[in-house]
């Protein structure tokens, strides 16, 4: 719950990058390139992970319809768009 996502390569004990989030992840879901995050405060935070790298800032951020917390999200098998639940 300290709001980061960490990655690691295998190779090495420590983290090769670490995204910090505005709030406590609950939902996250990837299929490369893509990443989608649900977070407490209602919002969803799309990433580009090819472009990591240049720029941990998310592809879009997106605010949910739902009334509450995200608790599910999937990605598309075409990865052009994700579901929540």
């Amino acid at each position: 719950w300290d709001k980061t996502i960490r990655f690691w390569t295998g190779t090495s004990p420590t983290a090769a990058a670490t995204l910090q989030m505005p709030d406590k992840i609950y939902a996250m879901d990837i299929k490369y390139p893509v990443m989608v995050v649900g977070l407490a405060n209602r919002q969803v935070c799309i990433y580009d992970l090819s472009k990591l790298q240049q720029s941990q800032q998310p592809v879009k951020v997106d605010t949910s319809i739902l009334k509450l917390t995200t608790r599910a999200v999937q990605v598309f098998a075409d990865k052009a768009g994700y579901a929540i639940g």
